[in-house]
């Protein structure tokens, strides 16, 4: 019976890569049949499959691209989420803003969409990803370009067979080990596209035109965030990198009794409601749940807050680009990758285990990395982020 259900998928697999196949052909034969691409030789384009907060982190790498030689413009391919955050991150540059689950289940959206980047034809295009996906990889490989660079990567967004089918869409592959923090990643990205001694690409503060009235809480929030305020990001899209409810609420009953914290704002996804709600004990009118917000509201937050403490690295690194104390409760799950890093107002803490660096296949219940959590650690280090 397994072996049946192998062969079963084995057949449902290649007949999608022969539909994907016969798609990528009649693309193509649109592409030259009926396009013609502005011929330039200064303008790259940039694929992110991944969110905001890896995004964020590229910011350093996007304008150290646009220094070198004969780059014009910089083109991106993003998820379509971060569309709310047009005008904030590298707002004079085109976007192409993806939806995923439509790219991967609708033919005309994925039709439509590929026709918007095949109107251009780039002199180099990068996909700075280390899992790469089968749709950044399609997008790459049907755009007109001299030179494609990508890391090598894993198999953790596709198949093993389909990750090697794809490596020979490019020109420049990238081989590192998966855990080299990622700013060390940009900077071999860097020496592939052009020589240089750079070890590590630096993070990259936002100052105006991007902060400022744009950052307008809806009503509601707009006297609540205050400067005294901290925002706790407890949960991730990742069970082993999630906070449990237990933990939460020891953090936050200790920073309600910290002198100078006005309010603890715990801020969830509307799915992650129901996992917290009845975890804080003290001075509850001083703990507000704040869910469902955009990311633009996110953004705002940040913005106001004193202190944000987060288990997710997006919070955290909008929080290091808009300048706020920051403090990363750090789970085992991908522990070298994004942090810990050195940065100005920033602390991680974190309880090191033998099964650290898991990506996210966690032995326990709970991810006991994140359950033996010292508060008093954290509280020292609260203390230490907001002396001034």
């Amino acid at each position: 019976m397994e072996i049946v259900k192998r062969a079963s998928l084995r057949i449902l697999y290649e007949l999608k890569w022969i539909l994907d196949f016969v798609f990528q052909r009649a693309v193509q034969f649109y592409s030259v049949a009926f396009v013609s691409g502005k011929q330039t030789s200064g303008q790259v384009l940039v694929v992110h499959t991944d969110g905001i907060g890896d995004y964020i982190m590229r910011i350093g790498l996007i304008d150290t691209l646009r220094e070198l030689p004969g780059v014009e413009e910089i083109h991106h391919v993003l998820h379509s989420h971060l569309e709310s955050i047009d005008d904030i991150i590298h707002p004079d540059d085109v976007k192409f803003y993806l939806d995923h689950e439509r790219y991967r289940r609708n033919h005309f959206y994925r039709f439509r969409f590929l026709r918007r980047i095949l109107a251009r034809s780039y002199s180099m295009v990068i996909y700075p990803v280390f899992s790469r996906s089968s749709v950044g990889d399609e997008i790459v490989k049907l755009v007109r370009a001299k030179r494609k660079v990508a890391f090598a990567g894993d198999d953790k967004c596709m198949t093993e067979v389909r990750r090697k089918r794809n490596l020979g869409i490019y020109t420049d592959l990238i081989a590192c080990e998966p855990f080299l923090p990622e700013l060390q990643k940009f900077s071999l990205v860097l020496k592939t596209v052009k020589e240089t001694d750079r070890e590590s690409i630096a993070y990259v503060k936002l100052d105006a035109p991007y902060r400022g009235e744009e950052f307008l809480l809806p009503e509601g929030l707009q006297n609540a965030v205050k400067q005294l305020s901290v925002l706790l990001f407890p949960a991730s899209n990742m069970h082993a990198k999630s906070l449990p409810a237990e933990t939460v609420g020891r953090i936050v009953d200790s920073l309600i009794e910290f002198g100078g914290i006005r309010e603890v704002f715990v801020v969830l996804e509307s799915s992650e409601n129901h996992l917290f709600e009845n975890a804080f004990s003290k001075t509850s009118d001083r703990v507000k749940i704040v869910t469902g917000q955009s990311l633009r509201t996110v953004f705002s937050m940040i913005q106001s807050a004193a202190l944000v403490i987060s288990v997710d690295s997006a919070p955290a690194h909008i929080a290091m680009i808009l300048g706020k104390p920051t403090m990363v409760l750090l789970s085992g799950a991908f522990f070298g990758r994004c942090f810990p890093v050195q940065h100005e107002n920033l602390e991680c803490v974190y309880y090191t285990m033998d099964c650290f660096q898991c990506e996210g296949n966690c032995p326990y219940e709970e991810p006991e990395c994140l359950t033996k959590l010292d508060v008093r650690l954290v509280m020292e280090k609260v203390q230490a982020l907001l002396k001034d």
